[in-house]
């Protein structure tokens, strides 16, 4: 939407194709620029966490181009932030005002690479927050985004052209011939987990340009102490969730991470691969806002440290400057 929106804006000024491509970047950057600032904006708590995944250098340099992953990460944020305000505050209440909003950042959400497991977060908000109609809204903000969610994936796989020899149809028929054995090569592929923690960072190009080691170790020990910091003593801390809103929060999570697992092993591992191949640490951005949600309200509650968020200012300032000089370094000299 923010890519097409942009070329087409271009097109009334200029036939040149590189300008039209520029403006695709340009307002997919917009787009991704405002939906993450409304989400830190409306984060509760967590927000360096949010922070420091808008602004991780493989997240930043995907808002500059013509991919879809911003428009996810950055919908699916507001999405989840929106839910934690909501959640959290006692005198919130959701209209239709509210309903409306969530409705159309899942309809976003549905509509890029069918992630529309993350619409069903809304189940975090207590049934006591809604202003009646409990469960209309819900049916507003869940299913529109679900059914059009699996019509595009049906048309959508009518011209998909499966990557590295995948046979998607008899992939499909191997998981459910052989669901221990995939459980395995499931499990298996978490060994490589050390490497996808570095590709939500940062690693650039052609997956050739990475960052220095300390780059990617300083980047999640901010993030360790940015969710431990992240709820004042003076809140209730672990008490603001009841049990069964966090294991909707974890097991949601976990369900994320093994339908994205699975579905590039359909259609990017060969039938019956012993590793999940294409799979890559960005595809799970997405659910990094949540996994902090789930454990910084497992932890008691911490006085805010102001010296942990200005040097996570810093660190940013040192991480994205070091990121432009790499580029610099590989596509200019």
């Amino acid at each position: 939407m923010p890519q097409v929106t942009g070329m087409k804006f271009m097109e009334m000024f200029t036939p040149s194709l590189l300008y039209i491509m520029f403006g695709g970047k340009i307002f997919n950057f917009l787009f991704y620029l405002i939906l993450g600032f409304f989400a830190i904006r409306s984060l509760p708590f967590l927000k360096w966490v949010g922070v420091l995944i808008l602004l991780a250098p493989i997240n930043l340099s995907l808002a500059g181009s013509l991919s879809t992953d911003p428009v996810l990460l950055s919908s699916s944020m507001l999405f989840f932030a929106k839910i934690l305000q909501y959640s959290v505050g006692d005198d919130s209440k959701i209209g239709w005002k509210q309903v409306v909003l969530l409705a159309v950042l899942a309809f976003i959400i549905g509509q890029v690479k069918q992630n529309f497991l993350i619409v069903f977060f809304v189940f975090l908000i207590p049934k006591k927050k809604f202003c009646g109609g409990y469960f209309v809204k819900m049916a507003t903000v869940v299913v529109p985004s679900v059914v059009l969610s699996l019509v595009w994936g049906k048309i959508a796989s009518s011209v998909l052209v499966p990557g590295n020899g995948a046979k998607p149809v008899e992939q499909v028929v191997y998981i459910l011939s052989h669901p221990i054995e995939y459980l395995q090569t499931f499990f298996r592929t978490s060994r490589i987990f050390s490497r996808m923690l570095r590709e939500m960072v940062g690693v650039l190009g052609w997956l050739n340009i990475r960052l220095d080691w300390w780059a990617y170790g300083l980047y999640y020990i901010f993030f360790v102490l940015n969710v431990f910091f992240s709820i004042d003593v003076e809140s209730k801390g672990r008490e603001m969730f009841s049990l069964k809103q966090k294991l909707i929060i974890l097991s949601l999570s976990l369900l994320i991470i093994f339908v994205v697992s699975t579905n590039m092993y359909i259609v990017w591992s060969h039938v019956g691969a012993d590793l999940i191949d294409g799979i890559q640490g960005r595809y799970f951005a997405s659910v990094l806002l949540p996994a902090a949600a789930f454990f910084s309200i497992m932890l008691p509650a911490r006085k805010s440290c102001f010296l942990i968020q200005g040097s996570t200012i810093l660190f940013l300032i040192i991480l994205l400057s070091d990121t432009v000089y790499r580029l610099y370094s590989s596509f200019f000299v």
